[in-house]
């Protein structure tokens, strides 16, 4: 997850909002905001909202605001960072860097940052049980000569070659099974393989021929991320050569990917964590805001160092005219939906409410999510096309009788018919 280039400019984005975020387009059914940045720095997050940053200089804890907290490490000969990853339990981060090529634990409770062992060129790496970690480096000593991924106890420092596959060094994930994903960056296969877990525990040295291909026709990636509330698999995808920076959701090809951040040509996006809601709802295109909330940083490393966060975008829903507050037409006003997809309106009594919303029972890949009584539920005999953008309209006649009475919310299906959202829920 290393950053690829370095300039002193990066000392104008220390501590602000980040000002990519505002050229960087969030993906339809998401919203993106700036984050604050500790400049030149892989990082990685806390439950509470803190940031860990190790610049390479440096490895320091800071608010969510951008106030430095700690100061854990420094570095008296600064160095490349590769990584500085926390590990579940928030006790220790795992930190590589590659100058030197060491790797090293950092104790969070005493600073002290405690040497492991050394992998030439490691490049990203991933918890995937207690203090066993899969890390990714080109041990080779180079950008053609293959990447290998090896087993790390982070209590220990003891290393065990899991694989040895083609192409420069890419990203590793790992999802509650215990499978580990892994992608090439650009200049390889542009494969994007999923190593079963039995066969990565197993003793032989895997190859690429052991895993098993799961995307195509990528542009090369920097980053993955394996969601454990969906099982979606996340790709930071950047290429060097032909510009291409974005976010996608994996699928068996790119062609079919769905784009969650579509960033500037010539980025590079890195960093991806996932932070989930309290809630039932998930990080997915046009969930509530509180599905969660996946992080990144991007640099076009020449002036532009930022740190982004995106979150669903729940599509809305709007009464208006006059029968919004007495007897007349009341217009149902829906936007932010799915393009092409169909609005349908139900409504209930306001008094029937849950206090929390719950997923409709209805066959659908996200939670539908409504505080409207199921058996109080009456659906409305409207049916509205929406538009390119997301949008509808329907007017209906309202006697002025149901004013603080009825609730009414609109359940959104796909151009397939597939439900797919649910707006806000609007209070005559």
């Amino acid at each position: 997850m290393k950053l690829v280039r370095t300039s002193a400019a990066a000392l104008l984005s220390v501590f602000l909002p980040s000002v990519l975020a505002a050229q960087d387009q969030a993906g339809a059914g998401f919203a993106l905001n700036g984050l604050p940045y500790p400049g030149l720095a892989v990082t990685s997050t806390f439950a509470n909202g803190d940031v860990l940053a190790f610049d390479g200089s440096s490895i320091a804890r800071y608010s969510a605001d951008g106030t430095l907290l700690v100061g854990y490490a420094n570095f008296l000969v600064p160095v490349y960072p590769s990584f500085a990853t926390l590990d579940a339990t928030e006790s220790y981060a795992l930190v590589g860097e590659s100058t030197n090529h060491s790797l090293a634990r950092l104790d969070l409770a005493t600073s002290t940052l405690v040497p492991l062992t050394t992998l030439v060129f490691n490049y990203d790496a991933v918890q995937r049980s207690g203090s066993n970690w899969v890390v990714s480096a080109a041990t080779c000593g180079g950008i053609s000569c293959g990447n290998k991924l090896y087993t790390l106890d982070a209590l220990t420092g003891a290393t065990v070659e899991e694989a040895d596959l083609s192409g420069p060094s890419g990203p590793v994930a790992v999802d509650p099974a215990g499978n580990v994903y892994y992608a090439n960056q650009a200049g390889a296969s542009s494969l994007v393989r999923i190593f079963p877990a039995a066969s990565f525990d197993a003793a032989p040295v895997l190859a690429d021929a052991d895993g098993v291909v799961i995307g195509v026709g990528y542009a090369g990636s920097s980053d993955l991320l394996f969601d454990a509330e969906t099982g979606r698999l996340y790709m930071a995808e950047n290429n060097y050569l032909t510009g291409s920076t974005r976010i996608r959701a994996v699928t068996a090809s790119e062609a079919n990917a769905p784009i969650v951040v579509d960033a500037l040509p010539f980025g590079w996006i890195t960093n991806l964590e996932l932070r989930h809601g309290a809630d039932a709802a998930v990080f997915a295109a046009y969930q509530p805001a509180s599905g969660g909330r996946l992080l990144y940083n991007n640099t076009d490393f020449l002036s532009s160092w930022t740190r982004s966060e995106v979150t669903p975008l729940r599509p809305q829903l709007a009464l208006s005219g006059p029968g919004a507050s007495g007897a007349g037409a009341l217009g149902l006003d829906v936007s932010g939906g799915v393009p092409g997809g169909v609005a349908l309106f139900a409504a209930a009594p306001t008094a029937s409410l849950l206090s929390v919303e719950a997923p409709f029972p209805l066959l659908s890949a996200v939670p539908l999510l409504s505080p409207l009584a199921l058996a109080e539920v009456v659906v409305l005999p409207v049916i509205n096309g929406l538009d390119g953008q997301g949008a509808a309209s329907r007017v209906v006649p309202h006697q002025g009788d149901l004013l603080g009475v009825l609730t009414v919310q609109a359940l959104l299906l796909a151009p397939d018919l597939t439900p797919s959202a649910t707006t806000n829920a609007a209070n005559l």
